[in-house]
Protein backbone atom coordinates (compact mmCIF):
# COMPACT_ATOMS: atom_id res chain seq x y z
CA UNK A 1 0.00 0.00 0.00
CA UNK A 2 3.41 2.16 0.15
CA UNK A 3 2.70 2.69 3.89
CA UNK A 4 5.44 1.76 6.16
CA UNK A 5 4.72 0.71 9.25
CA UNK A 6 5.46 2.55 12.91
CA UNK A 7 8.89 2.64 13.65
CA UNK A 8 10.10 0.69 10.55
CA UNK A 9 10.38 4.20 8.78
CA UNK A 10 14.03 5.60 8.90
CA UNK A 11 14.74 9.44 7.82
CA UNK A 12 18.19 10.25 7.01
CA UNK A 13 19.61 13.55 8.87
CA UNK A 14 18.92 16.81 6.59
CA UNK A 15 19.85 20.18 7.19
CA UNK A 16 18.16 22.18 10.14
CA UNK A 17 15.62 23.93 9.80
CA UNK A 18 11.98 24.07 11.97
CA UNK A 19 9.86 27.10 10.95
CA UNK A 20 8.50 27.60 7.69
CA UNK A 21 6.36 29.87 5.77
CA UNK A 22 4.53 30.07 2.40
CA UNK A 23 4.94 33.08 0.33
CA UNK A 24 4.47 34.36 -2.79
CA UNK A 25 7.56 35.53 -5.19
CA UNK A 26 7.85 36.04 -8.66
CA UNK A 27 4.47 34.81 -9.20
CA UNK A 28 4.11 31.78 -7.76
CA UNK A 29 4.03 30.03 -4.06
CA UNK A 30 6.81 29.02 -2.31
CA UNK A 31 7.77 27.68 1.18
CA UNK A 32 10.28 29.49 2.61
CA UNK A 33 12.74 29.82 6.23
CA UNK A 34 14.30 32.26 7.65
CA UNK A 35 18.07 29.96 7.35
CA UNK A 36 17.90 30.22 3.46
CA UNK A 37 17.87 32.52 0.90
CA UNK A 38 16.51 30.27 -1.79
CA UNK A 39 12.99 28.93 -1.59
CA UNK A 40 12.56 24.94 0.47
CA UNK A 41 9.49 24.11 -2.49
CA UNK A 42 7.75 25.53 -5.01
CA UNK A 43 4.60 25.70 -7.21
CA UNK A 44 1.05 26.08 -7.16
CA UNK A 45 -0.60 25.54 -3.44
CA UNK A 46 -4.52 24.94 -2.24
CA UNK A 47 -5.56 26.65 0.93
CA UNK A 48 -8.74 26.84 1.96
CA UNK A 49 -11.03 26.80 5.39
CA UNK A 50 -14.33 25.58 5.23
CA UNK A 51 -16.78 27.02 7.38
CA UNK A 52 -18.36 24.09 8.29
CA UNK A 53 -15.29 22.47 9.88
CA UNK A 54 -12.73 21.41 7.42
CA UNK A 55 -9.49 22.69 5.61
CA UNK A 56 -7.93 21.88 2.08
CA UNK A 57 -4.39 22.03 1.84
CA UNK A 58 -2.50 20.59 -1.03
CA UNK A 59 -0.83 21.42 -4.45
CA UNK A 60 1.19 20.56 -7.04
CA UNK A 61 4.84 21.31 -5.77
CA UNK A 62 8.67 20.64 -6.32
CA UNK A 63 10.91 20.15 -3.83
CA UNK A 64 14.91 22.07 -3.91
CA UNK A 65 16.43 20.31 -0.99
CA UNK A 66 16.35 18.02 2.05
CA UNK A 67 14.86 19.13 4.84
CA UNK A 68 12.79 17.93 7.92
CA UNK A 69 10.25 20.92 8.40
CA UNK A 70 8.22 20.57 11.95
CA UNK A 71 5.33 22.50 12.97
CA UNK A 72 2.38 21.86 15.96
CA UNK A 73 -1.18 20.27 14.65
CA UNK A 74 -4.22 20.64 16.80
CA UNK A 75 -6.44 17.78 17.17
CA UNK A 76 -8.10 16.74 14.06
CA UNK A 77 -8.73 13.90 11.59
CA UNK A 78 -6.27 14.34 8.43
CA UNK A 79 -6.84 12.84 5.00
CA UNK A 80 -3.58 12.53 3.32
CA UNK A 81 -3.98 11.66 -0.54
CA UNK A 82 -0.84 11.32 -2.48
CA UNK A 83 -1.96 11.56 -6.78
CA UNK A 84 2.52 11.84 -7.79
CA UNK A 85 5.63 11.82 -5.68
CA UNK A 86 6.98 10.73 -2.23
CA UNK A 87 6.16 11.84 1.02
CA UNK A 88 7.87 10.76 4.65
CA UNK A 89 6.25 12.54 7.50
CA UNK A 90 4.82 12.00 10.73
CA UNK A 91 2.96 12.71 13.91
CA UNK A 92 4.50 12.27 16.88
CA UNK A 93 6.74 9.21 17.03
CA UNK A 94 4.34 7.71 14.27
CA UNK A 95 5.84 7.66 11.03
CA UNK A 96 4.90 7.14 7.57
CA UNK A 97 6.26 6.88 3.46
CA UNK A 98 3.77 7.20 1.22
CA UNK A 99 4.80 6.47 -2.60
CA UNK A 100 2.32 7.12 -5.67
CA UNK A 101 4.50 4.81 -7.50
CA UNK A 102 4.88 1.59 -4.94
CA UNK A 103 4.80 -1.84 -6.74
CA UNK A 104 1.27 -2.11 -5.56
CA UNK A 105 -0.09 1.09 -7.18
CA UNK A 106 0.36 3.27 -9.90
CA UNK A 107 -2.97 5.07 -9.00
CA UNK A 108 -2.15 7.26 -5.87
CA UNK A 109 -2.33 6.41 -2.55
CA UNK A 110 -4.61 7.88 0.59
CA UNK A 111 -3.86 7.48 4.00
CA UNK A 112 -5.76 8.82 7.15
CA UNK A 113 -4.70 9.34 11.15
CA UNK A 114 -6.97 10.59 14.02
CA UNK A 115 -5.49 13.15 15.95
CA UNK A 116 -6.98 13.02 19.61
CA UNK A 117 -4.58 16.00 21.18
CA UNK A 118 -2.09 18.37 19.90
CA UNK A 119 1.15 16.82 18.06
CA UNK A 120 3.70 17.40 16.39
CA UNK A 121 4.09 17.20 12.61
CA UNK A 122 7.79 16.35 11.26
CA UNK A 123 7.80 16.32 7.28
CA UNK A 124 10.95 15.34 5.28
CA UNK A 125 11.22 16.91 2.13
CA UNK A 126 13.09 15.49 -0.71
CA UNK A 127 15.25 17.23 -3.48
CA UNK A 128 14.03 16.79 -6.76
CA UNK A 129 10.47 15.23 -5.34
CA UNK A 130 7.73 16.89 -7.45
CA UNK A 131 4.23 16.10 -5.52
CA UNK A 132 0.97 16.46 -6.22
CA UNK A 133 -1.11 16.04 -2.77
CA UNK A 134 -3.93 17.23 -1.46
CA UNK A 135 -4.79 17.20 2.80
CA UNK A 136 -8.03 17.44 4.44
CA UNK A 137 -8.26 18.27 7.85
CA UNK A 138 -11.44 17.39 9.66
CA UNK A 139 -11.62 19.53 12.96
CA UNK A 140 -13.52 18.52 15.91
CA UNK A 141 -16.73 20.56 15.27
CA UNK A 142 -16.82 18.61 12.08
CA UNK A 143 -17.90 15.40 14.32
CA UNK A 144 -19.99 17.31 16.28
CA UNK A 145 -22.09 18.33 13.53
CA UNK A 146 -22.70 14.91 12.50
CA UNK A 147 -22.52 12.75 16.32
CA UNK A 148 -25.85 11.33 15.48
CA UNK A 149 -25.00 10.15 11.66
CA UNK A 150 -21.62 8.42 12.99
CA UNK A 151 -22.71 4.69 13.50
CA UNK A 152 -20.23 2.46 12.32
CA UNK A 153 -18.63 0.83 15.30
CA UNK A 154 -15.49 0.63 13.12
CA UNK A 155 -15.69 4.50 12.54
CA UNK A 156 -16.17 5.17 16.11
CA UNK A 157 -13.25 2.69 17.52
CA UNK A 158 -10.53 4.72 15.39
CA UNK A 159 -11.88 8.22 16.62
CA UNK A 160 -11.18 7.22 20.15
CA UNK A 161 -7.71 6.31 19.44
CA UNK A 162 -4.99 8.89 19.16
CA UNK A 163 -2.69 8.20 16.24
CA UNK A 164 -4.81 5.67 14.53
CA UNK A 165 -4.24 5.68 10.88
CA UNK A 166 -5.29 3.43 8.21
CA UNK A 167 -4.16 3.26 4.18
CA UNK A 168 -6.60 2.89 1.33
CA UNK A 169 -6.39 2.47 -2.84
CA UNK A 170 -7.71 5.81 -4.48
CA UNK A 171 -10.35 5.30 -6.65
CA UNK A 172 -10.81 6.80 -10.45
CA UNK A 173 -13.64 9.16 -8.76
CA UNK A 174 -11.68 10.52 -5.56
CA UNK A 175 -8.54 10.72 -7.89
CA UNK A 176 -10.71 12.64 -10.23
CA UNK A 177 -12.14 14.93 -7.52
CA UNK A 178 -8.78 15.51 -6.10
CA UNK A 179 -6.82 16.71 -8.99
CA UNK A 180 -10.18 19.20 -9.82
CA UNK A 181 -9.91 20.81 -6.04
CA UNK A 182 -5.73 20.96 -6.08
CA UNK A 183 -6.30 22.60 -10.23
CA UNK A 184 -9.01 25.46 -8.43
CA UNK A 185 -8.42 28.12 -6.88
CA UNK A 186 -11.01 29.17 -4.21
CA UNK A 187 -13.36 31.39 -5.86
CA UNK A 188 -14.73 34.79 -3.95
CA UNK A 189 -17.88 34.77 -5.57
CA UNK A 190 -21.02 33.49 -3.26
CA UNK A 191 -22.36 30.45 -5.45
CA UNK A 192 -19.26 29.49 -6.80
CA UNK A 193 -17.33 29.39 -3.67
CA UNK A 194 -20.54 27.36 -2.46
CA UNK A 195 -19.81 24.80 -5.20
CA UNK A 196 -16.31 24.13 -4.47
CA UNK A 197 -17.43 24.14 -0.79
CA UNK A 198 -20.02 21.08 -2.05
CA UNK A 199 -17.27 19.57 -3.98
CA UNK A 200 -14.99 18.95 -1.15
CA UNK A 201 -17.74 17.43 1.09
CA UNK A 202 -18.48 14.92 -1.67
CA UNK A 203 -15.21 13.83 -1.86
CA UNK A 204 -15.23 13.56 1.97
CA UNK A 205 -17.82 11.46 1.60
CA UNK A 206 -16.19 9.16 -1.00
CA UNK A 207 -13.23 8.91 1.26
CA UNK A 208 -15.18 7.64 4.30
CA UNK A 209 -16.87 5.35 1.78
CA UNK A 210 -13.68 3.74 1.06
CA UNK A 211 -12.29 3.84 4.13
CA UNK A 212 -14.12 2.82 6.58
CA UNK A 213 -14.65 -1.13 5.34
CA UNK A 214 -10.88 -1.01 5.13
CA UNK A 215 -10.27 0.35 9.31
CA UNK A 216 -7.96 -1.70 11.49
CA UNK A 217 -8.93 -1.23 15.22
CA UNK A 218 -5.51 0.65 16.50
CA UNK A 219 -4.09 0.68 20.56
CA UNK A 220 -4.25 4.07 21.52
CA UNK A 221 -1.05 6.13 22.56
CA UNK A 222 -0.81 8.62 25.59
CA UNK A 223 1.13 11.67 26.06
CA UNK A 224 3.13 13.60 28.75
CA UNK A 225 1.58 17.02 27.45
CA UNK A 226 -2.35 17.56 28.78
CA UNK A 227 -4.55 16.55 25.91
CA UNK A 228 -6.55 19.28 24.44
CA UNK A 229 -9.15 17.29 23.08
CA UNK A 230 -10.98 17.22 27.01
CA UNK A 231 -11.19 21.09 27.29
CA UNK A 232 -13.49 23.52 26.57
CA UNK A 233 -13.70 25.10 22.91
CA UNK A 234 -12.23 28.52 24.88
CA UNK A 235 -9.29 26.67 26.27
CA UNK A 236 -8.39 24.53 22.61
CA UNK A 237 -8.50 28.24 21.04
CA UNK A 238 -5.40 29.55 23.72
CA UNK A 239 -3.28 26.25 23.22
CA UNK A 240 -4.07 26.40 19.49
CA UNK A 241 -2.76 30.45 19.52
CA UNK A 242 -0.11 29.10 21.76
CA UNK A 243 1.20 26.24 19.99
CA UNK A 244 1.07 28.01 16.31
CA UNK A 245 3.55 31.05 18.02
CA UNK A 246 6.08 29.05 20.14
CA UNK A 247 9.09 30.25 17.61
CA UNK A 248 7.81 33.87 18.87
CA UNK A 249 8.25 35.91 21.99
CA UNK A 250 5.34 34.77 24.31
CA UNK A 251 3.95 37.03 27.01
CA UNK A 252 0.92 36.65 29.41
CA UNK A 253 -0.26 40.02 28.15
CA UNK A 254 0.04 38.90 24.32
CA UNK A 255 -2.06 35.81 25.13
CA UNK A 256 -4.68 37.03 26.21
CA UNK A 257 -4.99 39.68 24.38
CA UNK A 258 -5.14 37.34 20.85
CA UNK A 259 -7.97 35.59 23.09
CA UNK A 260 -9.62 38.18 24.17
CA UNK A 261 -9.65 37.33 27.52
CA UNK A 262 -7.99 39.54 30.80
CA UNK A 263 -4.66 38.12 32.20
CA UNK A 264 -6.11 37.03 35.40
CA UNK A 265 -8.69 35.21 33.82
CA UNK A 266 -6.39 33.58 31.70
CA UNK A 267 -4.26 32.34 34.28
CA UNK A 268 -7.40 31.24 36.13
CA UNK A 269 -8.90 29.18 33.24
CA UNK A 270 -5.57 27.43 32.46
CA UNK A 271 -4.75 26.75 36.14
CA UNK A 272 -8.43 25.24 36.32
CA UNK A 273 -8.12 23.06 33.54
CA UNK A 274 -4.68 22.21 33.28
CA UNK A 275 -3.31 21.86 36.81
CA UNK A 276 -0.17 24.09 35.78
CA UNK A 277 0.53 28.03 34.37
CA UNK A 278 0.61 29.26 30.94
CA UNK A 279 4.27 29.34 31.21
CA UNK A 280 4.84 26.47 32.25
CA UNK A 281 2.96 24.60 29.39
CA UNK A 282 5.31 27.28 27.02
CA UNK A 283 7.88 26.05 28.42
CA UNK A 284 6.83 22.39 28.63
CA UNK A 285 5.68 22.56 24.37
CA UNK A 286 8.71 24.21 23.64
CA UNK A 287 11.08 21.81 25.12
CA UNK A 288 9.14 18.96 23.76
CA UNK A 289 9.40 20.36 20.48
CA UNK A 290 13.46 21.06 21.62
CA UNK A 291 13.61 17.38 21.68
CA UNK A 292 12.38 16.89 18.70
CA UNK A 293 14.06 18.77 16.93
CA UNK A 294 17.56 17.16 18.20
CA UNK A 295 16.09 13.65 17.35
CA UNK A 296 15.70 14.77 13.75
CA UNK A 297 18.51 17.05 12.77
CA UNK A 298 21.69 18.07 13.02
CA UNK A 299 20.97 20.48 15.09
CA UNK A 300 23.36 21.83 17.79
CA UNK A 301 22.12 21.91 21.47
CA UNK A 302 22.89 25.83 21.40
CA UNK A 303 20.36 25.92 18.39
CA UNK A 304 17.72 24.58 19.94
CA UNK A 305 18.29 26.12 22.79
CA UNK A 306 17.68 29.31 20.61
CA UNK A 307 14.73 27.65 19.35
CA UNK A 308 13.02 27.28 22.11
CA UNK A 309 13.78 30.66 23.32
CA UNK A 310 16.49 30.12 25.72
CA UNK A 311 18.99 33.01 25.55
CA UNK A 312 21.39 31.05 27.83
CA UNK A 313 22.20 27.06 26.74
CA UNK A 314 23.17 26.39 30.28
CA UNK A 315 19.12 27.19 31.74
CA UNK A 316 18.04 24.70 28.57
CA UNK A 317 20.14 22.01 29.36
CA UNK A 318 18.91 22.45 33.16
CA UNK A 319 15.31 22.68 32.11
CA UNK A 320 15.91 19.67 29.61
CA UNK A 321 17.48 17.45 32.09
CA UNK A 322 14.51 18.55 34.76
CA UNK A 323 11.77 17.15 32.32
CA UNK A 324 13.53 14.36 30.40
CA UNK A 325 15.71 13.18 33.28
CA UNK A 326 18.98 13.79 30.21
CA UNK A 327 20.48 16.53 29.09
CA UNK A 328 20.72 17.52 25.70
CA UNK A 329 24.06 16.12 24.87
CA UNK A 330 23.13 13.26 26.94
CA UNK A 331 19.57 12.60 24.68
CA UNK A 332 21.67 13.39 21.26
CA UNK A 333 24.11 10.48 22.48
CA UNK A 334 21.44 8.22 23.33
CA UNK A 335 20.27 8.58 19.68
CA UNK A 336 23.59 8.18 18.34
CA UNK A 337 23.85 4.66 20.38
CA UNK A 338 21.05 3.52 19.58
CA UNK A 339 19.42 3.86 15.80
CA UNK A 340 16.09 2.61 17.10
CA UNK A 341 15.57 5.83 18.77
CA UNK A 342 16.67 8.13 15.74
CA UNK A 343 13.40 7.00 13.89
CA UNK A 344 10.27 9.25 14.18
Amino acid sequence: MGLGKNNNHRLTTPSHVVFTQLVTQHGQDAVISERHTTPLVTGKFLSYQSPTGFILHGGKTDEWMAMNTMSSTPASVIFTLLLEGELAFGYDNQAFHLSSQSSQTQNGIGLVVNLKQESTFHRRINEHNHIEKLNIILEPKWFKQRVNSIGASQLNHFLSQHLAHQSFQLTDEIIEAAQRLISTSPPKAFLPLQQFDLQAQMLIQQLFEVMIPQLNKQSSHTSNLPVAHNFQDEMKSILHYINAHLNEELCLDKIAKNCALSVSSLQTKFKQQLGLTVLSYVRQKRLEFAKQQLKLTDCTVTQAAYDAQYHHPANFTIAFKKMFGLTPNQWVDKIRKDPLDKQL
